[in-house]
């Protein structure tokens, strides 16, 4: 009995000494086992033993060499340049449409001159489906797939590039555009009472007869022989007529007819003209030059002279006193239009 207790007592008192020798000699061990690892490891890279895979290969197909021959010839003796342009300025050129070799080749040309690949024929191709062909785009260096390019105006005089298109005009050159008056736009137009009012008639002598005109305007009375001018209107027919009035005198209800641009007006003798006139403010919308116009009248827009032939509310016809043509010009647009502008149509 006493030696056990002697023994445990003896384990008491030296049990940090006997765990401090355990941890040590379990450390030593860890050290020299990586040790051996290390050195087996380094031994067995320098004198590696691989094992030998075998590797299988397809067998081998002969490749058609004759594409690859043809680009090899293209290329060690290229085509002449036959420019005519002055130097240092480009051809017009395209990509061609062989999808592997996408090279840029004269417009005019029907086959790649590096590739031998056909190009299209169709000229006329439009990319972008605005009615403009992609030629016509190419010709004056424009990107043909730009959408929005038919409604800018790149040289900047005022006209798109689709109404230089439609008027054969160069889209980049400002001094070369289509005729100003394109640009011409109803601003307003304003109903107004005939001026001339029918009077009656003067017999001067048995060949002179005279028919009084009073200008309502300016207060003012013309005498005219039939075939005269007046404000624009000719005389060119009187109609005598009378009715039978409420009282059971005899009414004077003779016509006097006068003609303008084959439009007559027919004024009833001491009467007001029924109808209405018409007078119209014009706007260029180029510069926004205005101009006030009736029947009749003489319209000069950048030099170019033109007669005003009709006028209504919605549209107003202009004929070119050189080419004899006419030109309808339309109300200004919601586009075209200021912000701040009043009604186009407005009655006094």
């Amino acid at each position: 009995m006493i030696a056990p207790a002697k023994s445990t007592a003896w384990y008491k008192a030296h049990y940090e000494k006997i765990s401090l020798i355990v941890v040590w000699t379990a450390l030593l061990i860890s050290a020299l086992w990586l040790l051996w690892k290390i050195n087996h490891a380094g031994r067995a890279l320098e004198s590696p033993q691989w094992e030998t895979i075998a590797i299988e290969h397809p067998e081998y197909q002969a490749q058609d060499l004759e594409q690859f021959e043809l680009y090899r010839t293209k290329l060690a003796s290229p085509p002449a340049w036959t420019n005519e342009q002055p130097f240092a300025v480009s051809d017009v050129r395209v990509l061609s449409v062989n999808p592997d070799v996408p090279t840029p080749v004269p417009y005019e040309a029907e086959v790649c001159p590096w590739t031998g690949y056909p190009q299209p024929t169709d000229k006329n191709f439009d990319s972008t489906g605005d009615g403009i062909p992609d030629w016509w785009y190419v010709q004056y260096g424009l990107d043909p797939f730009d959408i929005e390019l038919a409604s800018k105006d790149v040289d900047g005089d005022g006209f798109t590039v689709r109404e230089e298109f439609e008027y054969e005009t160069s889209p980049v050159d400002a001094e070369d555009h289509p005729p100003h008056v394109i640009k011409l736009r109803i601003e307003r137009v304003r109903q107004q009472p005939f001026a001339l009012r029918f009077q009656g008639i003067s017999e001067l002598a048995e060949d002179d007869i005279r028919y009084a005109l009073n200008m309502r305007t300016q207060n003012r009375t013309f005498f005219a022989r039939m075939g005269d001018e007046i404000e624009g209107y000719t005389l060119v027919r009187y109609e005598p007529d009378s009715r039978v009035g409420p009282q059971g005198n005899r009414v004077d209800t003779s016509r006097l007819v006068l003609e303008r641009d084959d439009r007559e007006i027919i004024l009833v003798v001491n009467q007001e003209f029924s109808g209405q006139d018409f007078r119209a403010e014009l706007v260029l919308l180029t510069d926004d030059s205005r101009y006030r116009v009736s029947v009749g009248d003489d319209l000069v827009v950048r030099n170019e002279n033109y007669k005003v032939i009709d006028i209504n509310r919605n549209r107003v016809l202009i004929r070119n006193e050189n080419s004899g043509e006419t030109i309808r010009i339309h109300p200004r647009s919601q586009e075209e239009r200021m912000p701040t502008d009043d009604s186009i149509f407005d009655t006094f």
